[in-house]
């Protein structure tokens, strides 16, 4: 919780003042993780109430994803983790691209965070019969409890299925995408076992025209 992280840190600081300079990288990743979570809080109502205007263009797929693979692909590696991205590439897309990749961020972010160490996150696209943009983020980690599965992406759920007291991990963010991707008319699942028994993938379909 980035509110005790804080708590602690300026604890400490009031403790050893001479070292108060060491905990400032902690209370600023801590600040901007608290600020990333009320944009999401702030959004995700937005999105509930229609208020949020969508912004459509028509760009290739790589200008949406390839950013977003950029920004995880530090955090696959740290872990360490292998992205393994497959199909389509410069298929264009019409949708709004800020908010689509806000919805890859999300999905990328929890499967390698769940992933385990040295295993393969999947990022898939293609293109669907009717025209749309199919997209999958697959991970090899636990499996997701089929009574599990339909209240993820409920606001205020995590993996356990449980309501959370605090707005992080799958509290808010697949509240997020869901909303974002419906938002264009599209739609959003969870599926587990993903591949040899094994993970989970949260696949999204974009329709060729938004609603």
């Amino acid at each position: 919780n980035s509110v005790c992280v804080i708590d602690s840190a300026l604890d400490m600081m009031e403790q050893d003042p001479v070292g108060a300079a060491s905990f400032v990288p902690l209370l600023r990743r801590a600040s901007q993780r608290i600020g990333h979570l009320v944009c999401t809080l702030l959004d995700v109502n937005r999105l509930e109430s229609g208020a949020m205007p969508l912004r459509v263009q028509d760009v290739p797929w790589a200008s949406v994803c390839e950013p977003v693979l950029a920004e995880t692909g530090l955090l696959a590696r740290a872990k360490p983790v292998v992205l393994n991205r497959t199909g389509e590439n410069h298929t264009v897309v019409r949708c709004d691209p800020a908010l689509v990749e806000r919805v890859l961020l999300n999905l990328l972010d929890n499967a390698i965070g769940v992933a385990p160490d040295r295993s393969i996150v999947d990022v898939h696209a293609e293109r669907t019969a009717e025209g749309g943009m199919l997209v999958r983020v697959g991970n090899r980690g636990r499996t997701i409890a089929p009574e599990v599965l339909p209240t993820l992406f409920r606001k205020y759920r995590q993996g356990g299925g449980a309501p959370v007291k605090r707005l992080g991990g799958w509290g808010l963010g697949l509240t997020f995408c869901r909303l974002a991707v419906e938002r264009h008319g599209g739609t959003i699942r969870a599926i587990s076992p993903y591949v040899d028994g094994e993970g989970a993938a949260f696949e999204f379909v974009l329709p060729a025209e938004p609603k």
